[in-house]
């Protein structure tokens, strides 16, 4: 009996879906087939995505791994990349001109990336940091005005850094520790910066809190 209840179950089933097909078979052919197709882009955008990208470090890695002038293969192959990759390239051909003496390749190319708007924020902060760093024809008042908009700005991950260059050069060449300290007060009051960092902040903190008193009581004098 229980077979029979089964048979006329299906049979039922069975005449449902004849009457949909009949009534929407083109509708559901048209559905079938976009629904193939749209997996179908869809992994085939995935795979153009995965060889693009493939694609494009293999470039960078062909560029950087040049035994010479792997600096200016980089930035040679740059306008090739993506933006996220083009901004860490960059930056990696630089640090090499750096670390090869090359301050002037250096240089250029960090100007390059702070000067290219659809670059990841990111390398742009850092390349101006760098900027600030290097820049010989950059006066002291232009690095301290450099130094405060980076360390003022939310989303740069180095405005601590910023704070640190700037606490320098105003005690360095400003004489100016009191204002030094401020600037120090704002790394060591925050818990997420590096221990290294808060450190160095902290040495420096009581050097300058022992400079600015010499200074008081030598003007005092």
């Amino acid at each position: 009996m229980s077979d029979l209840f089964t048979e006329v179950d299906e049979a039922m089933k069975q005449e449902r879906i004849e009457q949909l097909w009949q009534k929407y078979g083109g509708f559901l052919i048209g559905l079938i087939a976009v629904l193939i197709l749209g997996t179908a882009a869809n992994e085939g955008y995935k795979g153009w995505k995965t060889n693009q990208n493939t694609a494009q470090t293999n470039t960078y890695l062909d560029a950087a791994q040049s035994k010479q002038d792997a600096a200016e293969n980089i930035v040679e192959a740059a306008p090739e990349l993506n933006t996220k990759l083009r901004g860490f390239a960059l930056l990696n051909a630089a640090g090499m001109a750096l670390n090869d003496g090359d301050k002037d390749f250096a240089l250029s190319t960090y100007k390059q990336i702070a000067a290219d708007e659809s670059l990841d924020p990111l390398s742009v902060f850092m390349a101006r940091h760098m900027i600030a760093s290097i820049d010989t024809a950059m006066s002291t008042e232009q690095k301290i005005n450099e130094y405060a908009a980076l360390s003022t700005a939310d989303n740069n991950p180095w405005k601590y850094h910023a704070h640190l260059e700037l606490a320098l050069l105003k005690a360095d060449k400003n004489q100016d520790f009191a204002s030094a300290r401020d600037h120090l007060s704002q790394i060591i009051a925050v818990e997420s910066v590096a221990e290294s960092l808060k450190k160095k902040a902290q040495s420096l903190d009581i050097l300058y809190a022992a400079q600015g008193s010499t200074s008081a009581e030598f003007q005092q004098n």
